[in-house]
This record gives C-alpha cells, structure tokens and sequence, in this order.
C-alpha cells in the first residue's frame, strides 16, 4: 500500500475518541440544521418584543392575544433550546476533518473535545452549525470555543432577550408583574 493511500485510512483523534471509523478521505459529517424562525406577533406586541421592557407602555396586553403570547414564547424558549451532545459531537468531527487534527494525540483530543462541549453545550443546534460554517468559511486554525461563540454570540443575546420579554408579556397577562 502506498504511503498516500495509508495516510488516507488512517483515523483522525477525533475518530478514535467517538469509535467512529471513517476514512480521513471522506466528507464531514452534514452539519446543518433547519433555521430558526421567529415568531410573530400581533402588531403592537410584536414592537413590545423588540424594545427595552423598561421603555414599555404600563398597559396590558389585550386577553385575546393570550394564546399568541403563549406561542410566541414557547417559540422563543425552543429557540434558546441547547444543541444535543450528538450536535456538538458532529460540528467537531466537521471541524476536525476540515482542519485535520489528526496529529492530535487522543488523550489530548479527548480533553479538547470534553472542554469544547462543555463550552458550546447553551448553543441551539443552528447557531452552533451556523458558527461551524463560518469557522470553516474564516479561521486558519482550528477554532477555540470562544470564537466560535463569537460568530452567533449577537443572535444569541437577541433570542435570550426576546424570550424574556415574552415570558413577561405573560406575568403581565396573569397579573403577576407589576
């Protein structure tokens, strides 16, 4: 067997870790998944959700829009949702074919992979694959976790943000906030 045929079969760290034998010739792993969308309001609810909730009008908001409400927060709350261990798992074997970290001895790999996971694991699995595929489409290097975070962190805040005030539309509903 040539020596670039050997190279070709032989495992990455990453693959010795996971169990998974794949020929370091193949594709990445299909890191993507579906876009999250926001939820629409109503109007005037909706602009309740993009302002500072210190900046909002002391009224409630009308009882019809109850159910609304309800499924514009859930939306916001599945859309802070974290990515599943699995998730995490393919975005680095993604990361690792692409910037072959086969030289990567696999205690040491097995240590990178535990802190990367542990540092993307509040990710929603599409901010983590968009942050993959700006990684793959920017970096030089393999990228550190800060980084990656750093493509999505503003989409992050905005979701994080929206759920909140969603969930206080809510307490206004219920009477529970002042």
């Amino acid at each position: 067997m040539t020596q670039a045929l050997a190279d070709a079969h032989r495992l990455s760290a990453w693959d010795e870790i996971t169990g998974r034998v794949v020929p370091m010739h193949r594709q990445a792993p299909a890191v993507s998944y579906p876009a999250w969308q926001p939820p629409s309001l109503p109007g005037a609810l909706q602009g309740r959700l993009d302002m500072d909730s210190r900046h909002w009008p002391a009224t409630r908001p009308p009882e019809g829009a109850r159910a609304s409400i309800e499924l514009a927060a859930r939306a916001y709350l599945d859309g802070i949702e974290p990515a599943a261990p699995e998730a995490i798992d393919e975005a680095l074997m993604a990361l690792s074919v692409v910037f072959r970290t086969n030289s990567v001895a696999p205690a040491e790999a097995e240590a990178m992979f535990r802190l990367y996971e542990r540092d993307l694991s509040d990710l929603p699995p599409d901010l983590l694959s968009t942050a993959v595929h700006r990684a793959i489409r920017s970096c030089q290097f393999f990228p550190k976790p800060a980084e990656l975070r750093a493509f999505v962190n503003d989409a992050m805040i905005d979701r994080r943000a929206k759920a909140h005030r969603a969930r206080m539309l809510l307490q206004l509903l219920d009477g529970t906030r002042p």
